[in-house]
Order: C-alpha cells, then sequence, then structure tokens
C-alpha cells in the first residue's frame, strides 16, 4: 500500500498529527515540543529517488498488497533507511544555521545551545558513517536479486493503526530493558534495523528488518514476540514515540485519549535523532495502556 494510502487511512480530513523538529522551539521549550496538524500531501515526503526510480523500485509495495516476505520486507527497509539519510544529510547542512540561534542571548544560554549542537554534530556525523556502511549492503542485495539475507518480524492486526512511522534505529535496549549494544564505541559501526509501521488492506503491520545474522537485532525481535498480544501495541506505540522523528498519529486517537497519556507520549518525543540519552528503562513497558489491536500475528523467518 502507497504512503499516501497509508497516511489517508490514519488521516481525519486529509490531515494527520506530527511533532515536527523545531530546535529553536526545543531550546525555547526546556526540550519539548508540541503536535501539530499537517495535511497529508505535505507529510513525510523526500527527493531521495527521482520520481521514475522511486516507482519501479517500490511498485511491489506501492501497488500490490504487503506480503510478510523477504522480498517485501526489504523493500520497506531499504526506502527507511535511505529516508533516514536524507533527514540526517538535512539535518547536518542545517548546524551552521542553528549555531547563530545563540544571537541576542545571555553567555549561559549561549554556551548551553553551542554544547548541545557540538554534541548533536557529532551524533548526526555518525549516524550518517553508519547508515552510509548498512546502504551499500543494502544497495549489494537490491543489485544481486538475492532477498535471501532479509531478516524480519512482521506484527499484523486487523486495526488501523494508531501511529504510522518509518525510520532505522541502532538498538541499545529491547523491550524487556537489556542491555544490546553501547551506542558509545565510536569507532565500531552499529548494528541497524528498520521500522515500519504501515497500513494494509486489512488492518495494519510493523516490519523490523535487516540484513544477515545480528544477535543484537534478534534479541530485539524476542522481546517483542515475548509480549503478550494485548500489551504489543501500546508498548509498540511508547518505543515509536521515543525513537522515530518520522511519526505520524490518528488525530481521531490523539484526541480521544485521555491528556495523561498524551503527555506521557510527549514526553517521550525526541528531536533530530535525539534530543537526550535512551535509559535502561525507557522501553520497559510503563503500565499505560495506549492502544489495543485485534487479531494480532506474528510472522517472522529468524532462527528462535
Amino acid at each position: 500500500m502507497s504512503k499516501s494510502s497509508t497516511l489517508r487511512k490514519v488521516a481525519r480530513d486529509g490531515h494527520i498529527y506530527h511533532f515536527k523538529p523545531d530546535i529553536n522551539a526545543l531550546f525555547e521549550n526546556g526540550g519539548k515540543l508540541s503536535c501539530a496538524s499537517v495535511g497529508i500531501n505535505h507529510a513525510s515526503t523526500f527527493p531521495g529517488f527521482c520520481r521514475k526510480h522511486d516507482k519501479e523500485m517500490f511498485a511491489p509495495v506501492e501497488d500490490t498488497p504487503f506480503k510478510s516476505n523477504e522480498w517485501h520486507t526489504f523493500l520497506l527497509g531499504y526506502r527507511a533507511l535511505t529516508k533516514e539519510i536524507y533527514a540526517k544529510r538535512s539535518s547536518h547542512a542545517l548546524i551552521p544555521q542553528m549555531r547563530e540561534l545563540d544571537r541576542g542571548r545571555n553567555v549561559m544560554e549561549q554556551a548551553g545551545l553551542q554544547q548541545f549542537l557540538d554534541w548533536y554534530n557529532q551524533g548526526v556525523e555518525l549516524g550518517l558513517r553508519d547508515l552510509y556502511h548498512h546502504k551499500e549492503r543494502y544497495d549489494e542485495v537490491f543489485k544481486a536479486g538475492d532477498y535471501s539475507s532479509s531478516r524480519y518480524l512482521v506484527l499484523r492486526f486487523a486495526t488501523v493503526p494508531n501511529i504510522v512511522f518509518s525510520g532505522t534505529v541502532y538498538p541499545e535496549y529491547d523491550l524487556a530493558g537489556n542491555r544490546l549494544q553501547n551506542l558509545a564505541h565510536e569507532e565500531k559501526v552499529l548494528e541497524s534495523m528498520a521500522v515500519n509501521a504501515i497500513a494494509t488492506e486489512k488492518g495494519g503491520a510493523i516490519v523490523f528488518h535487516w540484513l544477515g545474522d545480528s544477535a543484537v537485532n534478534t534479541q530485539f525481535a524476542q522481546s517483542v514476540i515475548a509480549l503478550p498480544d494485548g500489551q504489543k501495541a501500546s508498548a509498540i506505540t511508547q518505543f515509536a514515540f521515543e525513537t522515530f522523528e518520522n511519526l505520524f498519529i490518528s488525530p481521531d486517537w490523539w484526541d480521544g485519549i485521555s491528556a495523561d497519556l498524551r503527555s506521557a507520549l510527549a514526553e517521550r518525543v525526541l528531536c533530530g535523532g535525539g534530543a537526550r540519552q535512551h535509559s535502561p528503562q525507557c522501553f520497559i513497558r510503563d503500565g499505560r495502556s495506549y492502544f489495543r489491536w485485534i487479531d494480532c500475528t506474528v510472522k517472522h523467518n529468524l532462527d528462535i
């Protein structure tokens, strides 16, 4: 199903909600962002491929029903990875402009902003290094047309998604709070996993994908599978708000939940790849019920 069809299923009157990253607002509001309405035609667009190649490459997942197999999950993972690279490159290009935002502020505020941007710039550059490494592997698989190295976990459900998102993540902790890899090891390329939440012909799906055997990603997948079906939707919602910038929200769902639930999720929102460090507890279920999927089923090709 195409991106526009996915967003249309989640939207209300052609609009969805989004926490738009804004470094100035983040600095002004003590690290908090507000949720705003955006038209689906302006949501999640990026010129990563020309129109012709985008259509040709992703036609299997754009024009036909999504299948839980090596090929379709690879294509979703490839597109999420490319989108992440584009977003990181755009963020990197904006850093010189961000450094000008301290004009007119006092010395302490200027020092704080510049220190934050130093850390932010380092993170973006390391992220790009790792993303390019993984993209080379995806490029090789796509050119060869051999998807046997695809590894995937797909959660399908009969409910319209409460959120849709797309991106890559370097799993630091699993959903039980166990440490998977140390993101501070700058000399080591980190294990990466692409994650997509999409609408399908009969509901929705969460798709986790990576290439080759990975103990890090497999353990993360196991922590997802181990959750009771009644808790999976809330756990993934919590994980997504904590992790992904490219996340869009159903207005009907967001407006229908309590102020306490909205506040709890808003506190998790990250900006530009990470406004703060994750803690071991951040992905553990917080006990709140954000959403519940109907008829949740699990399919994977992992050796577990």
